[in-house]
């Protein structure tokens, strides 16, 4: 184990010029790993560059950094496209260089350009206070970040920043402690702003000169014991959701700091936080990037991650992990802890323990998480609804057992076929989630209505409820995960699974080892590994395996 400072010192910045450079010198036609940088079409790219070209400059001040800054803000001001978070990434860097009192670099014409560039009526309607286009609940945050920064650099004399906050305190709050964010109901998403919006929503109480409520400051307390209890030695983060991969590591290193720098997290658990951070730091570096092409690579060599965060923002996902190693340095300089070494490791857990997160309840619904640790393994178990594989009820740990993302079928679920033809699984609509601990026991019983399937190999779409009642029962105990679907009469049925290193027994015959395919013992991943699908008929009403880790 290194310490933060030996670990960031020498990579992060010199990582970040070779991608300005690159940029610079090749244009539009600049490459990662085979992959175009500029492929960009929401302007995210050009306004990330533009803020690791200000940091640059206000890092080593000079007149190449200036030209390549200016560069960079006159082509934003005159032919690249501009929407959300690119417009976020310009005013936070504009907010930055006039923190530093370097304004002038700017021209008046070009901040006159960048006053209309960046405005956020195009997404947001300031008179009702709603989203336009579709766009899921997680913009009010990017709408009400845009209205404070440009109030604050003068851009906008009407104060809108106010209204939309409470608009924003109106969608948060009505969830439980944890967090959630049910961006289109009644499917819902989880993902770094289901527990990362707490932390959001204190930023935005602090940029409008506000006192953070003590209910907030519980909330985030609740979201960064999420991350901590799911600490462990790999540096995995969140495992399910679109915060897989890459972002779920950052997430968790993110959310961790935030508790440390607000004094959030108890004294006691201050050592292991430490050696956490590191550990996800080693991983960022040792593991995600690949030194032979200079680039994070979260695509190729077992590495995938969803489509959403396809190769066309290779430069996007580059800038923002190497923003957040420098500032995971900047925050171990600033709590004294960039020199440390933990005496000791996370330590391993005797029996298993289980942290148990509601995120909502409304009447015949509940959505819930449970992070649950036994030795050295970390499982996160979802119950918050189904928009594709990461979200399934299944108990996932990265490196164990794990659904390859983007795989259109059931993983470790039965499917079940009714005499009328339809097929539904119980991976939704969830009424009753209960958790009981006995000793080193843990027990977790699901109970509710099963889904109907538009088709078993694909989940895009959900038929909706239907009238089929199921209860599972998931039982962990020594070194096993057991697991029993339980349904009202027999039917005909499948259990289709993929990806799992270890054995998994279903009910007398049992699948060798999928192997890993990584290039890195330490740090593998799962999810381009050889697919097994079994299908097996005939159980009855009663369905089950054994994973044995």
């Amino acid at each position: 184990m290194q310490s933060i400072r030996t670990l960031i010192t020498e990579f992060a910045y010199p990582h970040l010029d070779y991608l300005l450079s690159l940029v610079d010198r090749d244009g539009d036609a600049a490459a990662l790993g085979g992959f175009p940088c500029m492929a960009d079409n929401g302007g995210t790219v050009i306004g990330m560059l533009i803020r690791a070209a200000a940091d640059a400059y206000l890092r080593a001040p000079g007149e190449e950094t200036r030209a390549r800054l200016c560069r960079f803000f006159s082509r934003i001001t005159e032919d690249s496209p501009l929407h959300t978070w690119g417009k976020l990434s310009v005013l936070t860097t504009l907010r930055m260089l006039q923190n530093a009192g370097e304004s002038d670099i700017l021209s008046p014409k070009t901040m006159e350009l960048l006053c209309r560039r960046t405005d956020y009526d195009d997404f947001f309607d300031r008179e009702t206070l709603s989203l336009k286009n579709g766009l899921p609940t997680n913009y009010y945050h990017v709408a009400h970040s845009c209205a404070c920064l440009r109030e604050e650099l003068g851009f906008d004399t009407a104060l809108y920043s106010g209204k939309i906050a409470e608009k924003l305190l109106e969608v948060i709050c009505g969830t439980d402690s944890g967090g959630w964010m049910d961006e289109r109901p009644p499917r819902g998403r989880f993902d770094s702003y289901s527990i990362g919006m707490n932390r959001s929503m204190v930023g935005m109480y602090r940029s409008l000169g506000m006192e953070v409520p003590p209910e907030l400051w519980a909330r985030c307390r609740e979201s960064a014991y999420i991350h901590f209890a799911n600490r462990n030695r790999c540096g995995t983060g969140i495992s399910y959701g679109r915060s897989l991969s890459v972002y779920g590591d950052t997430e968790s290193m993110t959310e961790i700091l935030f508790a440390m720098r607000n004094g959030l997290l108890d004294k006691a658990d201050i050592p292991e936080a430490v050696a956490y951070l590191i550990h996800i730091a080693e991983k960022l570096i040792r593991f995600w990037y690949r030194p032979d092409g200079k680039w994070f690579d979260i695509w190729t060599g077992g590495r995938a991650t969803e489509s959403y965060r396809g190769p066309h923002r290779v430069l996007e996902v580059n800038l923002e992990i190497t923003t957040r190693l420098v500032s995971l340095l900047h925050d171990a300089v600033a709590l004294g802890f960039a020199d440390t070494i933990p005496e000791n490791d996370i330590a391993p857990v005797a029996g298993w323990e289980c942290r148990e997160t509601v995120f909502q309840k409304e009447p015949g619904k509940m959505r819930a998480l449970y992070v649950l640790r036994h030795g050295e393994h970390s499982f996160m178990f979802p119950f918050v609804g189904a928009a594709g594989t990461s979200y399934f009820p299944f108990p996932s740990e990265a490196y164990t057992a794990e659904a390859p993302v983007e795989q259109y079928h059931p993983f470790l679920v039965p499917v079940l076929t009714t005499e009328d033809g339809r097929e539904v699984m119980p991976i939704w609509y969830f009424d009753d989630v209960k958790m009981e601990q006995t000793g080193d026991t843990v027990s977790i019983t699901a109970t509710g209505n099963c889904c109907e399937t538009d088709r078993v190999y694909n989940l895009e779409k959900m038929r909706g409820e239907t009238d089929i009642r199921f209860v599972t029962r998931y039982v962990f105990r020594d070194n096993t995960v057991n697991v029993c679907f339980t349904f009202e009469k027999e039917y005909d049925a499948e259990i289709l699974y993929a990806g799992i290193r270890d054995c998994v027994t279903f009910y007398g015959f049992s699948e060798e080892t999928v192997s890993d395919i990584s290039d890195d013992e330490t740090f593998h991943t799962p999810h381009g590994a050889e697919t097994f699908c079994k299908t097996a008929h005939g159980f009855g009403r009663k369905f089950g395996y054994t994973l044995t880790l």
